[in-house]
């Protein structure tokens, strides 16, 4: 286990954990031996903020959905799960799903999944409070395998063109957040990366006072 922990966001009293768990239920009710969800954040130091990747569970997994929701007592929780059945059929579509946990007594928090994202790729969540907006993503992996494009009803170009427009679309969102004035927090899971990070396409700048943080978990 390497949880990336990205602590002092923007205020030195937030931290934040981020980590590819690979499987949430094996930590909701875990095996003898193996810890909880609530004894791995708790022995982190219970940060204000908790962001999960890859939780492999799926809408209709409703006994799981609400041990997810309940796995960590004084948290609001708020995901976004897998639901496409047209190009997810590893593991019976359980795959991918994100999940980002935030301390009630921190500040209330707003969660939102996007119109477009039927992988339970991203789950923005704002804090309204503190004006700050947590953008936790579980990136594509550009493959060549065939795309099922739900809009057009049929199949239309590979995974490597679905990863850039979903690449555009996160982009597209974190600007409209800027825009609004939000501190924003990108919390992203890498399987490959290419070239060199940049935020000058969501702030206009690359000076690091006005950039969002960015926590970066890499394969």
């Amino acid at each position: 286990m390497s949880p990336a922990v990205r602590a002092s966001a923007y205020d030195p009293g937030v931290r934040l954990f981020s980590w590819n768990i690979e499987n949430l239920p094996r930590f909701l009710a875990p095996p003898a031996g193996t810890p909880s969800l609530r004894q791995i954040v708790d022995a982190w130091g219970a940060p204000e903020i908790v962001c999960l990747q890859e939780t492999r569970i799926r809408p209709r997994d409703s006994e799981l959905v609400r041990a997810m929701e309940r796995a960590l007592p004084g948290y609001a929780c708020h995901y976004a799960l897998c639901d496409d059945p047209r190009n997810v059929t590893y593991r019976g579509g359980r795959a991918y799903g994100v999940v980002t946990y935030v301390k009630r007594r921190f500040a209330p928090s707003r969660g939102r999944t996007l119109p477009w994202d039927r992988e339970g790729r991203v789950v923005v969540v704002e804090v309204g409070k503190k004006k700050l907006a947590i953008v936790n993503v579980y990136a594509v992996n550009g493959t060549a395998k065939p795309y099922y494009d739900h809009e057009l009803g049929r199949m239309h170009g590979d995974r490597h063109a679905f990863k850039r427009r979903v690449n555009r679309l996160i982009m597209q969102e974190a600007q409209a957040l800027a825009a609004r004035k939000m501190r924003l927090v990108l919390c992203v899971w890498l399987v490959y990366i290419g070239g060199q990070l940049s935020w000058r396409g969501i702030t206009g700048s690359g000076d690091s006072k006005t950039a969002p943080a960015v926590v970066l978990n890499k394969k």
